[in-house]
């Protein structure tokens, strides 16, 4: 069996089936006798409104009967794609062989929590069957079918267990495609609930999840293949495309991930207030990872501006001449990325983001907020890994007190609560929805409590306007948490 976990394009019918073909080329080589690819892979994951496009709908149809069809002569194939019969759409595992389409499982559990939106398109599948092939029954499930199991959660969202259903209609092995977002904890998690799976029923379990990023979701691959002990026999790249052949009969061991490379530019812009220090830092950093630099001082600008917008030139020294110089270095990376191609990525994180201690169209600007879902505690936890072996990131950086440098002698505590306070109050209010009693019961003082609730509401606004961010933790700003702008507490 050939897994292949790929970074499809959403929409990209015609360009996700070319590739799709290419690794099937590339599993018939390496002698496999199945291959499978993730949950909707011939259209990406999540499509939303686009599955009301009936074009769409109508080339997923054409290149399941022009071409995978027939690639199947070959080579059985088992991919995921929408199903539309009459005014109905399923999400599907669909099983090729032998030129014919053999089996069909449709996914049963359609979540409509926090990310996904499934039950506004798609009708559950009505009945689990497996499929027979080379000797072996294969229950088919796609993505949530696996997360339902009532001896592992302490509840469980959905009535039905397809893999119960499924393991009692005679399957050997259970095979999940999937599309599955990360956040924190969440490769961990998976690999947990199928090995009590797979020791449970005592049946192997074959996991295939997407990899890359839509707009705010990462996929992270980390594709699975665990024995009917639940030992892991086989583990896909964390974060990166992949094609592994298992024997089920032997399950060999897998491969060690290939690390990640990156193309990085990175730009000073220091201003009057700029510290000596955070210049020397930011060079050091970028010579210890190895990427272009350069530097654009803007006090030339910010004088002009001063100048410009203050009566008689004399500045005030006020949050407007601090954003100011926020925004001017906005304008440049954006001027930057026009002539040169680059993605900017902002830079706050979720700590900042979630009181507003941001600068719309000044460190707000980009095309992607790499931290937007990291909490500051956590930046300086992954700076300290990234450093586990030797010092990338300058010491420094770690070590001394946080501050935008936006005017003289300034800190980040001087408008905000010490960064271990405020991480696990923000913690609680937004990703455990807790009240400000519940989370001052905790040890926080509650009046410091209800301020810090009050920074996160009125600076929804602002995060409507954000980058897309990266999703890391169970609740992340964006499509998982759906808040109006225009709204007020009424209890």
């Amino acid at each position: 069996m050939a897994l292949v976990q790929f970074n499809p394009t959403v929409g990209d019918v015609t360009g996700n089936a070319a590739r799709i073909l290419k690794a099937v080329n590339r599993a018939q080589t390496a002698g496999a006798d199945l291959v499978v690819f993730p949950e909707l892979s011939l259209v990406g994951y999540p499509p939303r409104d686009l599955l009301y496009r009936q074009e769409l709908l109508g080339a997923v149809e054409r290149v399941l009967e022009e071409q995978i069809a027939p690639a199947s002569r070959r080579i059985a194939v088992l991919l995921g794609a929408p199903v539309r019969e009459a005014d109905r759409l399923y999400n599907a595992a669909l099983f090729f062989h032998r030129g014919v389409l053999v089996g069909r499982q449709d996914k049963t559990l359609l979540p409509s929590y926090d990310v996904f939106d499934e039950t506004r398109y798609f009708k559950p599948a009505a009945r689990r069957q497996p499929v027979v092939f080379q000797g072996e029954t294969l229950g088919l499930t796609v993505c949530e079918d696996v997360w339902n199991d009532k001896d592992y959660w302490n509840r469980r969202l959905y009535e039905v267990d397809p893999v119960e259903d499924l393991v009692a209609g005679g399957t050997t092995i259970l095979i999940n495609i999937s599309a599955s977002p990360y956040h924190y904890g969440k490769r961990c998690l998976r690999a947990d609930l199928l090995a009590h799976t797979a020791r449970k029923y005592g049946r192997p379990i074959v996991y295939v999840n997407q990899v890359g990023g839509n707009d705010e979701l990462i996929f992270d691959g980390s594709s699975l293949v665990v024995n009917e002990r639940g030992e892991i026999v086989w583990e896909g790249r964390a974060f990166a495309e992949d094609l592994g052949v298992v024997d089920t009969r032997a399950f060999p061991r897998g491969k060690e991930p290939a690390a990640i490379q990156e193309d990085i530019s990175w730009v000073g812009m220091p201003s009057r207030y700029s510290s000596p220090g955070s210049l020397r830092d930011a060079e050091a950093l970028a010579h210890n990872l190895g990427i272009a630099w350069r530097v654009i001082p803007i006090e030339e600008i910010f004088t002009a501006y001063l100048n410009t917008l203050n009566p008689k030139g004399e500045p005030r020294i006020d949050v407007a001449e601090e954003n100011v110089q926020a925004r001017i270095r906005g304008n440049i990376l954006m001027f930057i990325s026009n002539r040169e191609g680059y993605l900017v990525l902002s830079t706050g994180n979720k700590s900042e983001l979630a009181v507003g201690y941001c600068t719309l169209y000044g460190d707000m600007s980009g095309g992607l907020s790499v931290l937007a879902d990291v909490p500051k505690m956590m930046v300086y936890e992954l700076a300290r890994y990234i450093n586990r072996e030797r010092e990338i990131i300058p010491a420094a950086v770690l070590t001394k007190a946080p501050s935008a440098e936006l005017r003289a002698g300034q800190r980040d505590e001087d408008s905000l609560p010490p960064y271990r306070i405020l991480d696990p109050i923000l913690k609680g209010y937004i990703e455990e929805n807790l009240s400000s009693e519940e989370i001052a019961a905790r040890g926080f003082d509650l009046a410091l409590v209800r301020d810090v609730i009050r920074r996160v509401d009125r600076a929804e606004f602002k995060r409507r306007q954000a980058a897309p961010g990266l999703k890391v933790t169970t609740k992340a700003f964006g499509m998982g948490r759906r808040l109006p702008v225009a709204w007020r507490p009424g209890w």
